[in-house]
């Protein structure tokens, strides 16, 4: 036990001011520190999860292109603190699990950060506290041995220790030895859940299940992924569970390694439905529970249950659609419901899955359940084309203009359906066309510049509503404008409305944006656009006149500032070589940041090489092992300008074509997670691969 101020004191002894965290100096930390040592639980954890968002990339959020993981100067410093309050039993069981679970994510993440990205004093801090970290493999704390267990899990040579260790639990646990624990942490141990044991157990024995559980889904995990052999006693365990346990073990077991999952999974599939209660009595099973497949509550019980085990229990494409064909016309919403969202993560992650799943989809549009209605919807969205079998009920839903008439109305501009066009002029009198205010996440609707901006092809029908809105001081013109600028030069008839709102500043940027789209068509507005100076006129101009040396006055002397923009990259790309003056400026750019994939990058290599035609250094910056915008960056804002850029090298580039041909083939989309994948994403791998072909047949190879 540390009193508070010992504490303080020992925080303040290291000099973090000379030491980094993701975000600069250090110097945040230690207060941080002071107050995870706080006797209030919560003022606790929220100080350890603020230190683990400064040193720990995993739980950064998400961005288009990931940069590298890296294990800053200040986590060797800091890990003794973790593991000192890990180990204090006087702390709350709150902190000492919070600070476990960083220890064991900065554990993990130094085993796979590169070399270079490792804090020399890593090591040395490690070897120092592993042995405080082993102990608490005796904690009588459940969640505490679990994190201890993670910490050393990727450590050679120890999986059959723990593996032990974890095994001796199981059973002391069900010989009434160590307790259960009400603490939340990373192994999906949620505190105090609703209790299922209809057979009169008291608390403590389901709480004693429940800790049972636990250990043996962290035992089958590690199985699969510790390094290094197994002992044969152990895995003999976890197949007698696997095969000859209750149901809830043999859930767990099969959800935490593919390699024991039955042969056949249907059959524990529809045991599990079985198994379940209905109705707002019925609580979430304790094997979904234990695995951390869905939050608590009722709400999403069966859904996210039966969507979880099918991906996880089948995880090939044919088993997946074995268990949603057999439930999607299950008695229970809540199980169709689950198939038709297991189904809709099909056709997100398969090209070729929208045929197949389309049909079913759109038989249960009438479905008496809302969710299921709504995620049939989803589904048609995703796949696109493929839905058109289900266009007139489709556009029964839109014209109906009740619930998810806004998703209908997408997928049949997705479709390609002309009653698109004729549906939305429906709304024309309704602030943004009807639609709410939408978001990029695949459960959120789509905005009226999401339909819009799909009926270019149709703009007959569109056009004298729109220059009429356009001409109105429309409270969406900026939607309207954002919508244009993806039509090219089928919005030039509107090129006189749009010119007319170069003198609002609030919209002069979105309007220089649909001239340019709109091209020589708008050649007439030229001096209006280029007494509207800045960088967005320069491009405009040039695209609406293709004078190259106006736009470069107006885009100024070269700059280091101006080569990082991406908007001047855009317009130097396509000025070409009239521009090669700020070609040294965009080779330092990238010498700077050879191949580390960012947008802003790409774009900057393709400025070069229209500028200065350096094809061998832009090659060897794209095709880079490190640049993986051919691979897991494809999905990325990044990928589709690679793509283009090499088609338009054409034959030099043959380098590239077992990528691009990998990416043209592949049955799946290129998505970096197709569980959280919507129809953007798919509309954007459609349009990727659309990219792909046309890069291969310039470089002049099928």
């Amino acid at each position: 036990m540390t009193d508070p101020l010992t504490w303080a004191a020992d925080v303040h002894d290291v000099p973090w001011d000379t030491l980094e965290d993701l975000d600069g100096p250090a110097t945040g930390i230690p207060g941080l520190l002071v107050q995870a040592f706080d006797p209030s639980p919560q003022e606790a954890v929220d100080a350890v999860e603020e230190i683990a968002d400064r040193v720990d990339t995993t739980v950064r959020l998400w961005v288009p292109v990931p940069e590298p993981d890296v294990l800053t100067s200040s986590v060797p410093a800091l890990l003794p603190f973790l593991v000192r309050i890990a180990s204090d039993r006087d702390r709350p069981d709150e902190a000492r699990v919070a600070a476990l679970n960083l220890v064991a994510d900065l554990a993990d993440l130094a085993h796979r950060v590169r070399p270079e990205h490792l804090d020399a004093a890593w090591p040395g801090a490690w070897a120092d506290q592993r042995p405080r970290v082993e102990a608490l493999l005796g904690d009588p704390h459940p969640s505490v041995l679990l994190l201890a267990v993670d910490a050393l899990a990727r450590e050679p040579r120890t999986a059959p220790r723990l593996l032990g260790v974890l095994r001796d639990r199981w059973e002391a646990v069900g010989e009434g030895g160590h307790g259960a624990d009400g603490a939340q942490d990373a192994s999906g141990g949620a505190g105090a859940p609703p209790r299922r044991d209809g057979a009169g157990a008291g608390a403590g024995e389901a709480a004693d299940r429940r800790t049972r559980l636990r250990l043996l889904t962290r035992a089958v995990r590690l199985l699969g992924s510790a390094p290094g052999p197994t002992p044969p006693d152990a895995r003999s365990w976890l197949l007698d569970r696997g095969r000859r346990g209750d149901l809830d073990e043999r859930m767990v077991v099969a959800f935490a390694s593919p390699a024991l999952v039955p042969e056949d999974p249907l059959p524990l599939v529809l045991e599990g439905i079985a198994a379940e209660g209905d109705g707002p009595a019925a609580v979430r099973p304790l094997w979904l529970e234990v695995a951390a497949l869905a939050p608590a509550g009722d709400a999403l019980r069966v859904r996210h249950g039966l969507l979880l085990v099918a991906r996880a229990l089948a995880g090939d494409r044919p088993g997946r659609e074995r268990i949603a064909d057999a439930l999607i016309d299950h008695p229970r919403a809540p199980v169709r419901l689950g198939a038709v969202r297991l189904a809709r993560d099909l056709v997100a992650e398969y090209r070729s899955a929208g045929e197949r799943w389309a049909g079913p989809a759109g038989a249960l549009l009438d479905d008496p359940d809302p969710g299921v209605r709504a995620w049939s919807l989803q589904l048609l969205a995703v796949a696109g084309g493929a839905a058109g079998p289900c266009a007139d009920r489709l556009a029964a839903l839109a014209e109906a203009d009740g619930e998810g008439s806004d998703t209908a109305l997408l997928t049949l501009a997705l479709v390609g359906d002309a009653r698109a066009a004729t549906l939305l002029l429906a709304r024309a009198d309704r602030p943004r066309l009807g639609f709410g205010r939408g978001g990029p996440h695949h459960t959120s609707g789509p905005g009226p510049e999401d339909v819009l901006g799909l009926l270019p092809a149709h703009a007959d029908v569109l056009l004298p509503h729109l220059r009429e809105r356009l001409r109105g001081a429309d409270p969406d013109t900026e939607v309207l404008l954002r919508s244009l600028a993806g039509w090219g030069p089928a919005a030039a008839p509107l090129a006189d409305d749009v010119a007319a709102l170069l003198d609002d500043r609030a919209l002069a940027g979105a309007a220089l944006r649909v001239l340019a789209g709109i091209g020589p068509a708008a050649a007439a507005h030229a001096d209006r656009v280029r007494a509207s100076g800045g960088v967005e006129a320069a491009h405009a101009h040039h695209r609406i006149t293709g004078d190259a040396g106006t736009a470069l006055d107006l885009l100024g002397p070269p700059s280091r500032r101006l080569v990082r923009d991406e908007r001047v990259q855009v317009l130097l790309d396509g000025i070409g070589p009239p521009a090669d003056r700020f070609a040294p400026l965009l080779r330092d750019h990238l010498e700077d940041h050879p191949a580390s994939g960012r947008l802003g990058e790409t774009r900057a290599l393709s400025a070069l090489w229209s500028t200065a035609g350096d094809t061998p250094f832009v090659l060897r910056c794209l095709l880079s092992p490190r640049n993986r915008v051919l691979t897991t960056w494809a999905a990325t804002r990044v990928g589709p300008p690679a793509v283009r850029l090499l088609g338009r090298i054409g034959p030099e580039a043959a380098e590239a074509l077992p990528q691009l041909r990998a990416l043209r083939d592949s049955g799946r989309r290129a998505l970096p997670n197709w569980t959280d994948a919507g129809w953007r994403d798919a509309l954007r791998d459609r349009r990727l691969v659309d990219d792909v072909r046309e890069a291969i047949g310039r470089i002049g190879a099928g």
